[in-house]
Formats: structure tokens, C-alpha cells, sequence
């Protein structure tokens, strides 16, 4: 897939949210941070069967682990090396969700490929 623009990049990001609310979240704790992203989404960009078993899902989300896996979607939407995980929120305009405590994605299903 060749995302020309920001604004090709933007608009794929957008379908897969509702009422027009972006699909990509950065949940973080004390210890660590995750980017959230719809199962569709990943599947879509055909990084679903190459997220490691350290990040997180549920039903409809993959939390894609800060260290190694947010790699896969920065390769996929072919934003590396022009930004990196620490500027992705910055790059697509998002607000972290940030947790004093341990997060609660940490209570979820380690991410296992479903192909």
C-alpha cells in the first residue's frame, strides 16, 4: 500500500473510526505504552499475522506494544524513517491516554494472529 499524503495516510486511519473520530489511541503507564488500532485496520495494512505476542487485543482492538510493534504499523503506513514512535502522536495530531497505575490493557489477551 502507498500512502502518498498525510491526507491519504489521515483518511484511512478515519474509516475505521465512528463519528469521525480517529482510530489510532496512545495509552500509556508509569512502565510502558501501547497504541491502540482496529483488528480491521491492522488486517488491512497486513501487519496482523506479524504483531508479537507482547501486545494486547480484544474483540475489535489490537494495543500494539511502544517498543517493537508500532514499528509495523510507522512500516505500513510508510512513515519510517520520516517520523518515529516517539512523533507519531505529534504527526497525526493525537492526545495520549495516560494512566497513573498500571494500565488496564495489561488485563487483556496477550495478541495472538487468528489468520
Amino acid at each position: 500500500m502507498k500512502l502518498t499524503t498525510k491526507a491519504e495516510m489521515l483518511q484511512l486511519i478515519y474509516a475505521h473510526g465512528e463519528n469521525r473520530q480517529p482510530t489510532i489511541v496512545r495509552h500509556e503507564d508509569p512502565a510502558h505504552g501501547w497504541y491502540q488500532i482496529p483488528l480491521a485496520l491492522a488486517k488491512e495494512l497486513q501487519i496482523d499475522d506479524k504483531i508479537s505476542s507482547y501486545s494486547y487485543m480484544d474483540a475489535h482492538f489490537v494495543y500494539l506494544e511502544y517498543d517493537c510493534d508500532i514499528m509495523l504499523l510507522l512500516n505500513a503506513l510508510e512513515l519510517y524513517p520520516q517520523t518515529n514512535r516517539d512523533n507519531l502522536v505529534m504527526f497525526l495530531d493525537l492526545v495520549p491516554t495516560e494512566f497513573k497505575e498500571k494500565s488496564p490493557i495489561r488485563k487483556k489477551e496477550r495478541y495472538k494472529y487468528n489468520g
